[in-house]
């Protein structure tokens, strides 16, 4: 019987399974320009930069971006900010970021709803922050605790961004039916058809997060699927506005079992499942979808053993597809 979700978070932390830290920095989306530019501006109209003579100046206030992980949007900011902080309850998520250029930023160990120890710790004033930011994150919190925490501690003009992106998606002709490419990032042309039997491969995909992983997911993915329509933003903000950004990319077949890697659930589902995985009486549906697509395109190999997809790593990387990533942002303030 799998464990409950409480008993698991006593247990574990999410973010602290072996290597996990590195595939998420390594294998998560980059946030595309055009919406981190929406945000950004967004904020620009409300406070004048510091230099104007640039494309877009740098402003005299600060970022706070709240479980920042890695700091892969923290760094999307950083050049827009005289400082962005970003927090986290992970410390395995923290160790990644000094393995990058910090310029302009500071990170260090918090809970989201502990404002006031964040901002001591800082030595900054919440009146010097212009813009909070979320990034594919809100579906981990209590989102009413964390709004009233933000409603209380900062001023109503503050610009809340709150983003995401939901599961990728790989090309195919129902998917292609059914995208509008109005804003779409990454791409010279779009393909007017995609093989059929990229429909079988995304429909296995797909159900590595909407059946086979789903009890394993200790967070909201209702609300992260529904692009957090589903939260109570109107309770805590007047202005609203949302933006949503499509960004296609080339993605190996590698790349896409690494990303699915980087997730909690999945790196949970392999530690309560490793000894029947091992013994063959539980299937990795990660594992089951990677030989499907071996197997149709001529690389399987027979050697292959269960744990093993690292074996045929390099033929991994020469299966690529067309995946579609879905960015969205809502732009929340008093």
């Amino acid at each position: 019987m799998a464990a409950t979700k409480s008993a698991r978070i006593l247990k574990h932390n999410m973010y602290g399974f072996k290597n996990q830290s590195f595939l998420y920095d390594r294998f998560r989306p980059q946030y595309p320009d055009k919406l981190v530019n929406y945000v950004i501006d967004y904020v620009t109209s409300k406070e004048k930069p510091i230099n104007t003579s640039a494309d877009r100046g740098r402003m005299n206030s600060c970022a706070l971006d709240i479980a920042c992980g890695t700091g892969l949007f923290t760094r999307k900011l950083a050049p827009f900010f005289k400082m962005v902080y970003g927090i986290d309850w992970c410390e395995q998520q923290l160790e990644m970021v000094k393995l990058k250029d910090t310029a302009n930023q500071s990170f260090a160990r918090f809970d989201a709803y502990e404002m006031d120890a964040i901002f001591d710790h800082f030595g900054v004033d919440p009146a010097e922050v212009s813009l909070i930011s979320i990034a594919t994150a809100l579906h981990w919190l209590d989102f009413d605790k964390l709004a009233s925490k933000i409603v209380q501690t900062f001023p109503k003009e503050t610009v809340v961004a709150v983003v995401a992106s939901p599961p990728v998606q790989i090309m195919n002709q129902q998917l292609l039916k059914h995208v509008s490419w109005e804003n779409c990032e990454n791409y010279d042309s779009i393909q007017d058809y995609y093989e059929p039997k990229l429909e079988k491969y995304s429909k296995l995909f797909d159900a590595i997060y909407y059946n086979d992983l789903r009890d394993y997911m200790e967070f909201d993915f209702e609300s992260l699927i529904k692009e957090y329509f589903t939260l109570p933003f109107d309770n805590y903000f007047r202005h609203h506005k949302f933006m949503k950004v499509n960004f296609l990319e080339k993605n190996s077949l590698l790349d896409l079992v690494e990303y699915v890697r980087s997730h909690s659930f999945y790196q949970l589902f392999r530690c309560e499942n490793e000894g029947q995985i091992n013994n063959g009486l539980v299937q990795d549906p990660l594992e089951v979808f990677a030989r499907e697509v071996l197997k149709s395109e001529k690389f399987y190999g027979t050697g292959l053993r269960p744990g093993c997809l690292s074996d045929q790593s390099e033929q991994m990387k020469r299966i690529k597809f067309d995946t579609l990533w879905t960015f969205f942002v809502h732009i929340l303030h008093n």
